[in-house]
């Protein structure tokens, strides 16, 4: 909503027309006019061998799908008024110049533009030792909040602990920040047995390491992008942590109607994975915390693992 709410104050700024929507400038007329104005929020110039070049390439690409979509909701607004004809024409003529000349014009630049700006640029990874002294931290701040909040049942101790299970998970199990952030209530209380549910044979087939694995993790699964199934390992400590927490909910002031297990102080919102994940390695005292994101973990995680399989198959 912010860049598109941009995109349309920077189109009043080219036709000077302040009192009109959006919805109106969805017109094959005013096509040049949307154009004009991605590339001045994007930063559209030539670089020396006369090819385009943007400062910002990633704002092309959203807006291009914003477009679309809003191109959509104008014709299904189309479609329940009575003049739904010249909406119609008005979005196709659109849709028509959108489809032939945009991807020319704009995303094909922007896209080489934004990977020419990845040459010959380090990938910055989090060490080794800034993860292991995080978990070390965060290990014992989960049994201290766990003491205290047995004592001491207030939201602000509750917070804590909550904040610092949510940093295990994620870096446990490397997973986008998101994903456990909005764990449902449900999605945890409501999970099953694994262990008395699984397969039999499945379970004999396990490596005697793998069978150890399975009595000691628990897991619970929440939906992640488009929808997808994701699971979640939850190790031994970070389990009686969670199990705690959810005792402790009504005593410590939590809001009954918010679904959610990270719960912010709001009715219905949760923690922010994101300023957690920066706190948390700030306050253990790593080296390089602004290196200790979702993103990064992942991309750690697939790097040690390309190494390990280069190693295995030169051995």
């Amino acid at each position: 909503m912010r860049l598109l709410a941009r995109l349309l104050e920077t189109v009043h700024e080219l036709v000077d027309q302040p009192d009109k929507s959006l919805l109106y400038f969805l017109d094959g007329v005013y096509y040049d006019v949307i154009l004009e104005a991605t590339e001045k929020m994007s930063g559209a110039t030539y670089d020396g061998a006369g090819h385009r070049a943007f400062v910002k390439p990633a704002i092309l690409a959203s807006v291009g799908n914003l477009l679309r979509k809003c191109c959509g909701l104008k014709k299904g607004l189309a479609a329940r008024r009575s003049d739904c004809d010249d909406l119609c024409k008005e979005v196709d003529h659109f849709m028509t110049l959108f489809n032939s000349d945009w991807s020319d014009s704009m995303s094909c630049p922007a896209s080489a533009a934004q990977k020419q700006k990845t040459y010959n640029k380090p990938e910055l990874l989090p060490s080794t030792d800034d993860l292991v002294k995080l978990k070390e931290f965060t290990e014992q701040k989960l049994v201290d909040m766990s003491e205290r909040l047995k004592n001491e049942a207030t939201y602000k101790v509750w917070r804590s602990l909550a904040e610092t299970v949510l940093t295990r998970l994620v870096v446990f199990n490397k997973r986008r920040a998101n994903e456990p952030a909005k764990m449902l209530l449900s999605h945890y209380v409501d999970r099953p047995d694994w262990k008395n549910r699984s397969n039999s044979e499945l379970l004999n087939k396990l490596k005697p390491m793998e069978k150890l694995w399975m009595q000691r993790m628990d897991l619970v699964q929440v939906p992640g992008k488009r929808n997808r199934r994701v699971p979640i390992l939850i190790t031994p400590e970070v389990g009686q942590a969670m199990q705690l927490l959810v005792n402790t909910r009504s005593r410590c002031g939590v809001a009954e109607e918010n679904s959610y297990f990270f719960v912010s102080d709001s009715k219905d919102g949760h923690l922010d994975s994101r300023l957690v994940l920066h706190n948390m390695p700030v306050s253990a005292g790593v080296t390089s915390p602004r290196l200790i994101t979702s993103c990064r973990l992942r991309k750690y995680v697939v790097t040690l693992a390309q190494v390990w399989c280069y190693h295995s198959a030169v051995r």
